[in-house]
């Protein structure tokens, strides 16, 4: 009996911290999103445009995005409440805010929500690393 108490003690344990990282529908929160992305550098592909990229996401809430065809991109990011990843180019007045959802491999795919409740995934991210890789 003390071993199925303590099987079960553990097991709840386990639900409470992925109830943390990981919100309703798959989704991470924003503590973990923070986290993942905050001072690191990641690779990246745009699903939908089909370009590749290194983008390191500064813990001072600043980006660059260094493509595959040798351009730069720079910008701000934050993450919002809901744990939308939100980014914002330095040449573009529109945000863009992404739901995060861990694939538990390693990799991590920012969700568009678009119109009847449809999600889109849009970009696929992995191999997060501290630092600034870009260069």
């Amino acid at each position: 009996m003390k071993n199925t108490k303590t099987v079960l003690a553990l097991a709840l344990a386990g639900l409470i911290s992925v109830s943390n990282a990981v919100l309703a529908g798959g989704f991470m929160s924003a503590d973990a999103v923070t986290k993942l992305f905050s001072g690191k550098t990641a690779n990246g592909h745009n699903l939908k445009k089909g370009f590749s990229y290194k983008v390191y996401f500064n813990a001072n809430g600043k980006f660059v995005q260094a493509r595959n065809d040798g351009s730069r991109l720079n910008g701000t990011w934050r993450v919002k409440g809901n744990g939308a990843h939100c980014i914002q180019f330095s040449h573009k007045n529109r945000e863009f805010c992404r739901k995060v959802r861990d694939d538990g491999n390693g990799t991590y795919i920012k969700v568009k929500k678009k119109g009847f409740g449809k999600k889109v995934d849009v970009v696929k991210l992995w191999n997060f690393v501290p630092g600034d890789k870009t260069k």
